[in-house]
């Protein structure tokens, strides 16, 4: 198993992380797989690009974006990326 380093963001950082590109060229910035990043998304409830979203934005075509939703109660505003074992 590959050892990565753990990143810290707020969650308003890794939500304009997103806006560039698909999740998956995060992948590589954090090292870690594209599966880590989607539960580390999901876990912290940062809105992602449906399917899609990226074809049609390609395509010139105007899309909306999901705006950030205020953090849940007791819910953290950093979020770990990268830190091993179900870190995310």
């Amino acid at each position: 198993m590959r050892a990565t380093m753990a990143h810290t963001y707020t969650r308003k950082e890794l939500y304009d992380l997103v806006s560039p590109g698909p999740l998956r060229t995060l992948c590589t910035q954090f090292g870690v797989s594209d599966v880590s990043v989607e539960k580390a998304y999901k876990k912290a409830d940062i809105p992602t690009p449906p399917q899609g979203y990226w074809n049609k934005v390609q395509a010139g075509k105007k899309v909306s974006r999901i705006t950030l939703s205020p953090r849940g109660l007791g819910q953290p505003d950093e979020v770990v990326i990268g830190a091993g074992r179900r870190g995310y």
